[in-house]
């Protein structure tokens, strides 16, 4: 079977407590008292191990290849690191022999191929072929209370790493008033600026923010189209130029940067006792206007920007009801995936992706499903399982 050695050193990591009745290429038994730690330097792939072999305990390194025959490819046998092996654990079963090390003694060599369940070697090979998910060829047939825990999972991921950064927009020198309002507006731009401009949009706020109070619209418009210069050679001070290559006109920063500018409005002439009074469910319809960008992205932005920014809020305050609202908006009401997260799903047989699933679908892509972070998935864990 084809199978990365990365992947093979999850696999012993995770499951080799599972795995019973190891013998030698000698035929003597091995039991695995302690796998390891997994060494991600120079050596060994696991030390501090212990083993027991007959009736004699050994401490020591575990190094792990796919044929017995690597031993020597790498050269091992002439590395005093490898000295400490007290375990050589390889996957293909051809040609399996104690292997030489540098002091002149010999290593024994195990085979797991026939402890790793079928159904895993048929996940493994079916994660490495090409597609727009690794688990593509499988997915639309687990059982969807499989994949709304993973969900479920990666949207309580999400939500913990929108409230850390949006708390980067939190100044902590500021009033607790005015730093919660910058907090938000930057935050808001920020998500206007997806996907292309995000670093444009949050610098071209934060100066905008320093030099504006009770103004009104078009004036504050003036003065941010001052700084940014919207043209496609100027940079608003981030040092990257604008880009008018969004696909919707909508999306473009002559009309992101009206939205911010209208909210950073409203923002300077609202009193921050109406935010610091306000139920959850005021705050959502305090932000919910057309004035601020069109329903799907606000939809997104009342997610990942106004959510967070309440349970920040609900923590400043000691307002639990706020922090309550936040967590329960955020997994019962969710936003409609944009379709490039949606597509490899769709593409899956993931056909029906509800509004509430949004978020984990977003984070499932980017953390888990792009990063071939598949040994960290509850699908991949319980697949493998069975």
């Amino acid at each position: 079977m084809v199978m990365r050695e990365d992947l093979f050193h999850k696999i012993w990591e995770m499951y080799s407590h599972e795995f019973d009745q190891l013998t030698t290429s000698e035929g003597q038994l091995v039991e695995i008292l302690r796998p390891g730690n997994l060494n991600s330097g120079d050596g060994p792939d696991f030390s501090n191990a212990s083993i027991k072999i007959g009736s004699i305990k050994l401490h020591g390194d575990i190094e792990l290849h796919l044929r017995c025959a690597d031993w020597y490819a790498h050269n091992h046998q002439t590395d005093i690191n490898y000295n400490k092996v007290i375990l050589h654990i390889v996957l293909d079963e051809s040609g399996n022999k104690p292997v030489l090390r540098a002091d002149g003694t010999y290593a024994p060599t195990v085979s797991v191929r026939e402890q790793i369940p079928d159904k895993m070697i048929d996940v493994i090979r079916k994660i490495h072929q090409k597609s727009e998910l690794t688990c593509h060829s499988f997915i639309a047939d687990i059982h969807p209370d499989v994949l709304q825990k993973q969900l479920k999972i990666a949207s309580e991921q999400y939500f913990q790493q929108k409230i850390y950064q949006i708390k980067k927009f939190y100044d902590p020198h500021l009033p607790l008033s005015e730093a919660w309002v910058r907090m938000v507006f930057l935050s808001w731009c920020d998500g206007l600026g997806i996907p292309k401009n995000r670093e444009n949009m949050v610098e071209l706020g934060q100066n905008i923010w320093e030099i504006t109070n009770q103004s009104n619209v078009k004036e504050i418009i003036d003065e941010m189209t001052r700084f940014s210069q919207l043209d496609q050679r100027s940079t608003s001070g981030t040092g990257k130029s604008w880009d008018f290559s969004g696909s919707h006109p909508g999306n473009r920063p002559p009309i992101r940067l009206k939205h911010a500018a209208n909210l950073l409005f409203d923002l300077k002439n609202t009193s921050f006792k109406k935010f610091a009074l306000s139920s959850g469910l005021e705050l959502v319809q305090i932000f919910s206007s057309n004035k601020y960008c069109g329903q799907q992205r606000r939809s997104i932005l009342v997610q990942i920007t106004l959510m967070p920014a309440i349970s920040v809020l609900g923590e400043l305050l000691g307002r639990q009801d706020l922090i309550q609202f936040s967590k329960n908006y955020w997994f019962q009401v969710g936003f409609n995936a944009p379709h490039p997260i949606k597509k490899p799903f769709l593409k899956a047989g993931i056909t029906h992706i509800p509004a509430m699933h949004g978020p984990g679908y977003v984070y499932q892509l980017k953390h888990y499903c792009n990063k071939l972070a598949c040994e960290e998935c509850f699908i991949f864990k319980n697949t493998v399982r069975g």
